[in-house]
C-alpha cells in the first residue's frame, strides 16, 4: 500500500472513531452527568429565586408529563424529579416526540404544538437519578427496563406482552434511597411544605410512602397511581412477581389501593379523588393551606 493511501485510510479511521464516539457521548450513559442529574448522596437543593411552590414528581419517564404540566401553568412551582431509567433521563435532556416533552439542554417545555422557554429550567426543575424507596439508606437494586414503553419500567419483573404490553429488555443496577433524605435540604431551602408527591412506580408505590417516614407529614397533596377494580389484562399478571401490597384475583381484579389508602390513613389523609391510575389524597392537617394560597395536586 502506497503512503498516500496509508494517510487517508488514516484519516478515513480517525473520522469515523470520533464519529463513534459522538454518537456514543449523544446516547451513552455519560449524559447523566452533562445534564447535571444528580445523585441521592450528595443531594443539595437551591431554590429558584421565582419559586414559591415546591413539588416532588417520582417517576419521571422520558417526557414528565406531570410536572410540564405544572411548568407551563404557573411560574412560581420548583420541582424534584426523581428517574432511574437512563433512557427516559435521556429523554429529558433532549426532549422526545410526545405531547408532553422537555429538553433540560435547549430550557424548553413543551406541550403539544405549545412551546415554552425556561431560561432557568435546571434550577426550577432538579432531577436526581435514582429509585425512591423505603431502604434506610441508599442501597443498590436491579431495575427491568420495559419495551417498547421505558415507562413501564420497574423495581419488578412484572412485564410480560399479555398484562402489560411490553418485555424486559434490560437489567441493570439502580440506587434506591428513602425520600426523608432529601427533607433536611428541602428544609434549609427554605420549603415549610411539598404541595404535591406525585408517585408513579410502577408497584413500589407505598414502598416509596414509607421511605418518606414523618416527612409525609409536610406533604399538602399526595397523588399515587393507584387501581382497584376489574381489568382485562390483570388476569395474565403473575401474582409472584408483583408487590405484597398488591391483590390480585383469577378474573382480572386488581387492587393496589387499599393498603395505600389504609396507610396514608395513619397520616390523617383523606382520599378525594380515585381516578384509575390516579389516586389523590389530601393531608387534612395542612388543609388550612387552601384558604391561605392558591393550590392543587
Amino acid at each position: 500500500m502506497s503512503k498516500i493511501r496509508m494517510v487517508l485510510l488514516s484519516f478515513v479511521c480517525r473520522g469515523f472513531s470520533k464519529a463513534i464516539a459522538f454518537l456514543y457521548q449523544r446516547s451513552g450513559p455519560s449524559l447523566t452527568q452533562e445534564g447535571k442529574f444528580l445523585s441521592p448522596i450528595d443531594f443539595s437543593l437551591t431554590r429558584s429565586e421565582t419559586a414559591q411552590f415546591l413539588r416532588i414528581d417520582i417517576g419521571l419517564s422520558d417526557d414528565a408529563s406531570h410536572s410540564v404540566d405544572c411548568l407551563f401553568d404557573a411560574d412560581n412551582r420548583m420541582i424534584i424529579g426523581i428517574e432511574p431509567h437512563p433512557g427516559n433521563l435521556r429523554g429529558l435532556r433532549f426532549g422526545v416526540p410526545k405531547f408532553h416533552s422537555m429538553s433540560t439542554r435547549d430550557k424548553i417545555i413543551r406541550k403539544g404544538n405549545n412551546v415554552k422557554n425556561i431560561p432557568d429550567l435546571e434550577k426550577r426543575f432538579v432531577i436526581i437519578q435514582g429509585a425512591a424507596g423505603s431502604s434506610d439508606a441508599p442501597i443498590e437494586r436491579t431495575f427491568y427496563s420495559a419495551y417498547p414503553d421505558k415507562g413501564n419500567s420497574s423495581l419488578y419483573k412484572i412485564q410480560t406482552p399479555k398484562s402489560t404490553g411490553n418485555i424486559v429488555d434490560q437489567e441493570f443496577n439502580v440506587l434506591e434511597f428513602p425520600l426523608s433524605l432529601l427533607f433536611p435540604e428541602i428544609d434549609k431551602a427554605g420549603f415549610s411544605f411539598v404541595e404535591s408527591l406525585k408517585i408513579d412506580t410502577e408497584g413500589h408505590d407505598l414502598e416509596v410512602l414509607k421511605g418518606a417516614g414523618l416527612e409525609i407529614k409536610k406533604v399538602l397533596f399526595c397523588r399515587v397511581e393507584c387501581f382497584k377494580g376489574i381489568y382485562e389484562n390483570s388476569q395474565y399478571a403473575d401474582p409472584k412477581a408483583q408487590p405484597d401490597h398488591i391483590v390480585l384475583g383469577a378474573d382480572g381484579y386488581h387492587d393496589s389501593a387499599s393498603a395505600i389508602v389504609d396507610y396514608l390513613k395513619t397520616f390523617n389523609f383523606k382520599l378525594v379523588s380515585s381516578r384509575p391510575g390516579d389516586y389523590v389524597f389530601l393531608n387534612l392537617d395542612l388543609e388550612h393551606l387552601l384558604t391561605e394560597y392558591e393550590l392543587y395536586p
